[in-house]
């Protein structure tokens, strides 16, 4: 079993070690959050991922703001928390119903949380790209492909993980989960901001 990625050291915070883990070793780090079975521990890394995954979006949903606008700057953090739990419950709501789909026991909701909550962090990556979103002009949009894919990824390999998938479940996987996925996060966390804009566009005249 491997759990390094995830194990606590003396006087460091255990989340700055999964955001390490996640981006050094994400499979080791999401393979020791699943294979822990105690309740307060599933419990308490739900309760942990969600402070986690609220901070990145908080982060996400400042740095698009502007301080020329105030309200607009709000309604945009509000905007990236809303958007961000929502894709966050729906991926908990897929891997959790595959989970019972291909017969994995042992995949609670909190448990489903914690393995697809903890890849939200490395959205963080979105926060300096639209800061200087003035100063890179349109390679703001190829900058922002980074962080999304690297997301996705790292969704893709916590259902890896938690489906314990044969090479039979990955092709499975393959061919449905990244598109359907892809749709739902595309969704929330595009289409919405556009409509948003182009509301703001038509009170404008």
């Amino acid at each position: 079993m491997t759990t390094e990625a995830i194990e606590k050291a003396p006087g460091n915070p255990v989340f700055i070690d999964e955001i390490h883990g996640i981006i050094v070793e994400p499979l080791a780090t999401l393979s020791g959050l699943d294979e822990v079975s105690s309740e307060d521990e599933i419990k308490k890394n739900a309760i942990r991922i969600f402070n986690m995954v609220t901070l990145a979006l908080t982060i996400v949903g400042l740095s698009r703001g502007t301080p020329h606008s105030l309200a607009g700057s709000a309604l945009l953090l509000v905007l990236a928390i809303a958007q961000g739990m929502v894709t966050w419950i729906a991926f908990a709501l897929i891997l959790r119903g595959l989970c019972r789909a291909f017969g994995v026991e042992g995949m609670s909701w909190r448990k489903s949380l914690v393995l697809t909550g903890l890849p939200f962090t490395i959205l963080i990556l979105q926060a300096p790209i639209s800061c200087f979103s003035e100063v890179l002009g349109q390679a703001e949009i190829l900058l922002m492909v980074i962080p999304n894919l690297w997301f996705l990824l790292l969704e893709f390999l916590s259902f890896k993980v938690a489906l314990k998938a044969s090479n039979l479940k990955l092709i499975l996987l393959g061919l449905t989960l990244p598109p359907v996925l892809a749709l739902i996060y595309g969704f929330w966390m595009f289409a919405v901001p556009v409509l948003i804009l182009l509301q703001g566009l038509a009170f404008s005249y």
